[in-house]
C-alpha cells in the first residue's frame, strides 16, 4: 500500500498528519510573531501617566528597597487592590528600570495567553477553532492596546485563561484535583484586580453542578491554598480596620444602581475594534475601506452570536439530563456558555460605569466563539459535499478578512500615537517624558544643581518622578496656579512645566496651558525660558517647557511682593508673606493677582485637608463686583519646610464695571465641609477675610466725547470737557440728569468734590447736588494725568419750585477745607439755562 501511495503521488495518513502539524506550527509561529510585533512596536509611545508610574514605582521599592507590598493602590470601588501586579512588574525590574521594558513584559504575558488560547481551543474545540481564536486574539485592537500598558487589569488574561483551563481540566478532563489549582488561580485573579471576583460565581456554579464528580477533597485543599495566598492581604487589611472589606461591601450594587446591558455591549465590542478610535487612514472615512471594516466588525459580532447558538444547541442535543445516555463532551459547551454569561450577568446591575479594562479577564472567550462558529461552518460545508480544501479555504478567507479588519485600526492607532481625547489609551506617551528627563539631566550641570520643581496637574507627576530616579530630586508643583520657591532662591531654580496635561485633575483644577498665569508670573519674576530644551510632539505641539531662574535674579524674587500691613496666618498654618496687584484693572479683562505664601514649621503639623482660596472684588460699600474660587493647598505632602509658594490667579471682571476704586477681599474655606478658614493676626483670631487695595477699575472702553463741549479749566489741573443733558426742561419735583466729562491735565493734588447747583434769576440757590466723582466711588486722588472720567449725576428739584428759567452752574472744591477751584476768574462755571415747567 505504501508503494502504491508513492507511485500515485498520494500521501500516507502519517505524512498528511505531519504536514498538517508542520503547517500549523508555522502558522502559529507567524501569528505569535505578528501579535508580539504589534504589542512591542514603538513602546516609547505607550501610555505612562500617574497610574503606570506609581505601580512601577511600588515594584521598584520591592526590588531595590526590600519594601514588601501587602496591598496595592485604591481601586475605583474604594477598596485596596491586591499586590500581585507589583510582583509581576518586579520581574522586568530585576533587569532594567526602563518603563518601556516593563510595558513590553505586560505584552509578553498577554502573548502567552494568546499562545495558550490555541492550546486550549484546539484541545476542546478542534485545531481550526484554535488557530482562528489565536489569530484574532493576536491582532485584536482592544487586546493589543490593553497589552501595551502597565495596569493591573492588563495582567488578567493569562491567569484568567489558566483559571478557565483548570476548570475545564477538572470537569471536562475529569481530573478533580485541578479544582485546587482553580481556587488558587481565582485568588490570584482577585488579588490582581477586584474585577476578578466575578469568577467566584463561575467557580461556585461549577462546584454546585458537578459536586458528585469533583468531590470535597480538592475543594478543601484549594480553599486552604487560597487562604494561605490571601492571608497577608487580609492581615494587612485588618491592621487598617478592614477598610478594603468595608469598601467592597459599600461598592456592591445598591438601590441606586443601574440595570443595563453595558457589560454585554463592552464584552461583545472587545471582540472587534468597536470603539477603539481611529479606524481607517485619514481620507478614507466613509469610503469602501471604512465600510468594509465596519461590515467585518458586524460579521465578527454575528459570528460570536452564532458561536453561542452552536454551543447552546450542542449542549441541548447532548441531553445531559438523560444520565448515562448523555453524549460525551457536553460539559465543554456548558462551561463555554458559563464563561461568557457569568461576567455579563454579574455586572448587569452596577453602581459604577464599566470600561473595557474591567473585562480583560473574559478574553479569549469572544475569539473561541468565533473560532467555534467558523470551524462548525467548515464541518457543515464538508457535509454538503464541499471538499476539505475548499471548505478550509472558505473558512480561512473569512478568518483572514476578520483579522485584517482588526489589524488596520490597530496599526492606525499605533502609527498616530499622539494623545487624543477620543482614543484609548490616552495620556502622554512615555518617549516624551524620557526626552524631558534627558534634557533636564543635560542642563543641571550648567545650573549648578539648582533645585528642580515640576509644574503639572494631577496626572503627570508620577511619570517624571519615577524617571528622575536616582540622581534627580524633583519637587512637585500643583495645581497649575501655584509655584514653589526655595527659602533661598539665590541658588537658582529650574522649573519643568508639563503643558496640555489632558488628565482631569482633582478639585476642578484646570489643565496646564502655555497661558497659565503662573508661567507669566515666573517670567515676570526673572525666570528665563529655555526653548532649546522644550519637548515637542510630531505636530510641533509643546509637551514640556523649561524655565530657569539664574542666581543673579534670585535675590530680587521675594522683593517683588508687597508685604501686608499685618502678620497674617491662615489657621491651616500658611502665612501670607506678600502680594502683587496691578495699580489698575480694566473692565472685561481678567484681574491678575499673585500671592506669596510662606510654609513655616513642620508640614506634618499643619491641619490635614483641602482648602479653596476665594477672592471677592468689593466696592467702597462692600458690594461684590466680581468673585472667584480657586482650589489650592491640596498638596501638603509635597511641601518642604521653609519654602515659599506663589499662587497666581486671574479674576474675571464684568465689562460694565468702572471707573472707580475697589478692594480685594481674600479668604479660604475647607473644600469638603465648606467651613471658612479664619486668619490669625499675631496668633489671635482676626477677620475671616483680608482686604487688599484699593485698586483702580477702568472702564472697558475710553469714555466718548461729550455732546456739548465746554473746555473750561478749574485750577491748573482739571478740565471740564463738556456735558450730556437728558433734557433742558423739567418739572418741579423731578430730577435733572447730567453727565459731566472731566479730564485731569496733571495728577490731581488731592480729593475734590464736584457740585451741581441750580440758581434762580436773582442768583439764589434753589437746588444742589454735591459728591466726589462717580458718586464717591472714584475720588480724584486716584486719577492719572490725561485720564478722562464720565461723572453721571442727578440734581433733585424741590417739589414746590416755581416755573421759570434757572441757571445750572458747576463748582469744584477741596473735600478737606472746602476751598473752591477758580474757573474763568470765578469760583463757579455757568453751564446752561434750565426751564422748570
Amino acid at each position: 500500500m505504501a508503494a502504491t501511495a508513492q507511485t500515485t503521488g498520494q500521501r500516507s495518513p502519517q505524512q498528511a498528519e505531519r504536514r498538517t502539524r508542520l503547517l500549523t506550527a508555522f502558522a502559529l509561529l507567524g501569528i505569535l510573531a505578528v501579535g508580539l510585533a504589534l504589542r512591542w512596536y514603538g513602546l516609547g509611545y505607550a501610555e505612562f501617566n500617574g497610574d503606570q508610574a506609581s505601580d512601577l514605582d511600588r515594584a521598584y521599592q520591592i526590588v531595590y528597597q526590600s519594601n514588601i507590598a501587602f496591598h496595592a493602590g485604591m481601586s475605583s470601588s474604594g477598596a485596596y487592590q491586591g499586590p500581585v501586579e507589583y510582583y509581576w512588574l518586579a520581574i522586568p525590574l530585576l533587569l532594567t528600570t526602563d518603563p518601556a521594558i516593563a510595558t513590553g513584559f505586560v505584552g509578553l504575558l498577554q502573548m502567552l495567553a494568546v499562545a495558550g488560547t490555541y492550546w486550549f481551543a484546539a484541545r476542546y474545540f478542534g485545531g481550526t477553532a484554535g488557530l482562528i481564536a489565536c489569530f484574532l486574539y493576536a491582532v485584536n485592537p482592544w487586546a493589543v492596546h490593553l497589552g501595551r500598558k502597565i495596569w493591573p487589569d492588563d495582567l488578567m488574561p493569562l491567569p484568567a485563561l489558566l483559571f478557565i483551563a483548570a476548570i475545564y481540566g477538572a470537569v471536562a478532563g475529569r481530573r478533580p484535583w485541578m479544582l485546587a489549582a482553580t481556587c488558587a488561580l481565582l485568588t490570584f485573579l482577585v488579588l490582581t484586580h477586584p474585577a476578578g471576583v466575578v469568577w467566584a460565581a463561575l467557580l461556585l456554579l461549577v462546584v454546585v453542578l458537578f459536586w458528585r464528580r469533583l468531590g470535597w477533597r480538592p475543594l478543601v485543599v484549594g480553599a486552604l491554598v487560597s487562604l494561605a495566598l490571601v492571608a497577608p492581604y487580609v492581615y494587612d487589611d485588618a491592621q487598617h480596620g478592614f477598610i478594603s472589606l468595608s469598601h467592597y461591601l459599600e461598592a456592591s450594587p445598591g438601590p441606586e444602581a443601574n440595570v443595563d446591558l453595558d457589560s454585554l455591549r463592552i464584552v461583545a465590542g472587545m471582540g472587534t475594534g468597536d470603539g477603539i478610535g481611529s479606524r481607517v487612514p485619514a481620507g478614507w472615512e466613509g469610503g469602501p475601506l471604512a465600510l468594509a471594516v465596519e461590515g467585518l466588525d458586524r460579521l465578527a459580532s454575528a459570528l460570536m452570536a452564532l458561536g453561542l447558538a452552536i454551543a447552546s444547541w450542542r449542549l441541548v442535543a447532548a441531553r445531559p439530563w438523560r444520565g448515562k445516555k448523555v453524549r460525551e463532551g457536553w460539559e465543554k459547551y456548558l462551561l463555554l456558555l458559563l464563561w461568557c454569561a457569568v461576567p455579563v450577568l454579574a455586572t448587569l446591575r452596577h453602581s459604577m460605569p464599566w470600561v473595557q479594562p474591567y473585562f480583560t479577564s473574559v478574553y479569549p472567550a469572544q475569539f473561541v466563539l468565533i473560532g467555534l462558529a467558523l470551524a462548525s461552518g467548515a464541518q457543515w460545508l464538508r457535509r454538503q459535499g464541499t471538499g476539505l480544501g475548499r471548505a478550509g479555504t472558505a473558512v480561512g478567507a473569512v478568518a483572514l478578512a476578520l483579522a485584517l479588519s482588526q489589524v488596520l485600526p490597530t496599526w492606525q492607532s499605533l502609527a498616530s500615537p499622539e494623545p487624543l481625547a477620543d482614543r484609548y489609551p490616552f495620556g502622554l506617551p512615555l518617549r516624551y517624558q524620557q526626552q524631558a528627563m534627558a534634557n533636564l539631566r543635560g542642563f543641571l550641570p550648567q545650573a549648578e544643581q539648582a533645585p528642580v520643581y515640576f509644574y503639572c496637574s494631577y496626572n503627570q507627576w508620577e511619570g517624571l518622578h519615577y524617571l528622575a530616579r536616582p540622581d534627580v530630586a524633583l519637587q512637585k508643583v500643583t495645581p497649575p496656579q501655584a509655584l514653589l520657591l526655595p527659602r533661598d532662591p539665590s541658588r537658582g531654580v529650574v522649573l519643568v512645566v508639563a503643558i496640555n496635561d489632558t488628565a482631569a485633575p482633582p478639585l476642578g483644577f484646570a489643565a496646564v496651558e502655555d497661558s497659565s498665569p503662573i508661567i507669566s508670573e515666573a517670567l515676570a519674576l526673572g525666570f528665563q525660558d529655555l526653548p532649546d530644551l522644550a519637548v515637542r510632539g510630531t505636530a510641533g505641539q509643546v509637551f514640556y517647557r523649561f524655565l530657569y531662574l539664574p542666581p543673579a535674579n534670585g535675590q530680587s524674587v521675594l522683593d517683588a511682593y508687597r508685604a501686608p500691613g499685618q502678620e497674617l496666618v491662615l489657621t491651616n498654618g500658611l502665612r501670607l508673606a506678600g502680594y502683587k496687584l496691578p495699580a489698575a484693572a480694566k473692565a472685561g479683562e481678567p484681574l491678575r493677582m499673585s500671592l506669596l505664601w510662606e510654609i513655616p514649621g513642620e508640614t506634618q503639623d499643619l491641619p490635614w485637608g483641602d482648602y479653596v482660596l476665594f477672592a471677592h472684588l468689593l466696592d467702597r460699600e462692600g458690594r461684590a463686583l466680581a468673585q472667584q474660587d480657586w482650589g489650592i493647598f491640596q498638596y501638603r505632602l509635597f511641601w518642604r519646610n521653609g519654602e515659599y509658594m506663589v499662587s497666581t490667579y486671574d479674576l474675571p471682571l464684568g465689562a460694565d464695571l468702572g471707573p472707580g476704586l475697589a478692594y480685594l477681599s481674600l479668604g479660604a474655606y475647607e473644600f469638603y465641609g465648606r467651613e471658612q478658614v479664619g486668619w490669625l493676626d499675631g496668633g489671635k483670631p482676626a477677620e475671616k477675610s483680608y482686604q487688599v487695595g484699593p485698586l483702580k477699575l477702568l472702564p472697558a472702553q475710553a469714555p466718548p466725547a461729550p455732546r456739548t463741549s465746554v473746555g473750561a479749566t478749574f485750577g491748573d489741573w482739571l478740565q471740564l470737557e463738556g456735558y450730556d443733558l437728558a433734557a433742558s426742561a423739567v418739572k418741579a419735583g423731578e430730577g435733572l440728569d447730567v453727565v459731566l466729562t472731566w479730564r485731569a491735565l496733571m495728577a490731581p493734588p488731592g480729593d475734590y468734590t464736584m457740585s451741581l447747583q441750580l440758581l434762580d434769576g436773582a442768583g439764589r440757590l434753589v437746588a444742589q447736588q454735591d459728591s466726589p466723582p462717580v458718586d464717591g466711588d472714584y475720588p480724584t486722588s486716584a486719577w492719572a494725568a490725561g485720564e478722562r472720567v464720565r461723572d453721571a449725576r442727578r440734581l433733585a428739584l424741590p417739589p414746590g419750585l416755581a416755573p421759570g428759567s434757572y441757571r445750572l452752574v458747576a463748582v469744584v472744591y477741596a473735600s478737606q477745607g472746602g476751598q473752591r477751584l477758580a474757573v474763568a476768574r470765578a469760583d463757579s462755571l455757568g453751564l446752561l439755562a434750565i426751564t422748570v415747567r
